[in-house]
């Protein structure tokens, strides 16, 4: 193979290739403070056509200096395809570059040995070693493997391979947007990225240009911004919910219709087969992938356990505090209770927002105006807020006073409520009805 050879070239008779790495002007300034004390250590590598193949900091910093011949090692490749995968080769091993650029630069080599016909090897020995090298030190590219590069420029091959995966699956116009922030650099977050749909990849490319730092705050800002949004086929607030007087199983409810299920079952051992109707119920109403929330008491757990999950899969168990002097005695136990477990069960997989496993009722909060056993509005406000949005249907299968239902319908979701006792079903209506002549007075208001 023919040796590379120094030359003292004019910086106007060397070109860029059409496809280059952006240029940070801070690595620019930087080497122009350096090479006016120190000189040009390291010449520029250019190809046999003056096609630059190393060294653009470098040439923009001489440029800087107002020199008009830079030191360069002409390397004798005269084929566009050579000249651009040396470059590539080149970056990847002499230049500190960001995740998200090691990964493009993978993806463009791959790219380059396919149109030459060639193929990208993973590992083991690369070509003809001997013949390889040259007095300047490079080899051609086809010669290296994955291995081979990865090796020289400081990272595993594994990591080549994540790094290649988010380069062809973040979109474009993503790429631009995080090209110069932290995230760029940070290996974790960009496979969180390129795991995401096109369209959620430009939400959190939203939420960065608005000033979002990191992937976590990013979507924060979506969570926050969906949780205070109001759909605009939202009905008016008598149009948000429906009441069932009927037992669980005949309701007549439409199969997958409902987003989420929170509700709160008699905990006395003999309404233990009321689980298991639930869970059948939820298995056939829900929608793929939505969760299923049960407050519970500690006493027969398992039992509970038992009898859903043959039916739905078992997601987590939330704790519910009730601070204050809400505490229950469980008699025969001899336990003060503060809070009490909620199971999350979710029909198929869970693929919704990460949460917090803690949830709250207020202080001394134990409303039991309406129900003997009613919650309190503040703790099902909690479990509604962390879980569900506007516009989605949640289900109560045992509403009793209709707590769920007036947090639910406040907070712009549709509501489904199922009890079996007509007066409880009564009370409920009219405390959504109240509810809805307050909406309305304050629409009224606002008007005003």
């Amino acid at each position: 193979m023919a040796r590379d050879v120094t030359h003292r070239l004019a910086i106007d008779d060397i070109h860029l290739a059409a496809k280059r790495r952006p240029v940070h002007q801070e690595k620019v300034k930087a080497l122009t403070v350096s090479i006016a004390r120190l000189g040009l250590l390291n010449p520029l590598t250019v190809s046999a056509d003056g096609t630059l193949i190393a060294g653009l900091h470098r040439l923009q910093a001489c440029a800087a200096l107002g020199w008009k011949r830079v030191p360069c090692r002409v390397f004798p490749l005269s084929d566009a395809l050579e000249q651009r995968l040396a470059t590539i080769d080149e970056n990847l091993i002499r230049q500190e570059l960001m995740v998200l650029e090691i990964g493009e630069h993978l993806q463009d080599r791959e790219e380059v040995l396919a149109a030459m016909g060639l193929r990208a090897q993973s590992g083991g020995q690369s070509g003809n070693q001997n013949a390889a090298k040259n007095e300047g030190g490079i080899i051609p590219p086809s010669f290296k493997t994955t291995a081979d590069i990865a090796k020289e420029a400081g990272f595993s091959e594994s990591s080549a391979h994540k790094y290649k995966q988010v380069a062809n699956t973040i979109i474009p116009e993503v790429k631009e947007v995080i090209r110069k922030t932290k995230l760029a650099d940070t290996i974790t977050e960009l496979l969180s990225l390129a795991r995401m749909e096109p369209e959620a990849q430009q939400a959190i490319a939203a939420q960065l240009k608005v000033g979002a730092k990191s992937l976590k705050e990013a979507k924060k800002a979506i969570q926050a911004a969906r949780k205070a949004a109001v759909p605009d086929d939202l009905p008016a607030v008598t149009d948000r919910y429906h009441l069932f007087h009927a037992s669980l199983d005949e309701a007549l409810l439409e199969p997958e219709s409902v987003d989420v299920i929170m509700t709160d079952p008699p905990y006395p051992r003999e309404y233990l087969p009321l689980y298991d109707t639930l869970a059948q119920v939820a298995a056939r109403v829900l929608k793929p992938g939505g969760s299923c929330f049960v407050l519970v008491g500690q006493s027969y757990l398992p039992e509970v356990l038992a009898l859903m999950t043959p039916h739905l899969n078992y997601h987590w168990t939330l704790a519910y505090l009730t601070p204050g002097g809400q505490a229950v005695q469980a008699w025969g136990r001899n336990v003060n209770t503060f809070w009490k477990p909620v199971l999350w069960l979710v029909k198929g997989e869970y693929a919704g927002d990460w949460a917090g496993d803690v949830v709250k009722s207020a202080v001394n909060d134990n409303d039991k105006r309406f129900h003997e056993w009613g919650q309190s509005e503040s703790g099902m406000a909690d479990l509604v807020e962390r879980f569900t949005y506007p516009g989605q249907t949640v289900l109560d299968p045992f509403m009793g006073a209709g707590t769920t239902g007036v947090v639910a319908v406040r907070r712009n979701r549709r509501f489904l409520g199922i009890d079996i006792d007509a007066g409880h079903v009564e009370t409920a209506k009219r405390r959504l009805a109240l509810l809805a002549q307050e909406v309305s007075g304050d629409s009224d208001n606002r008007a005003a």
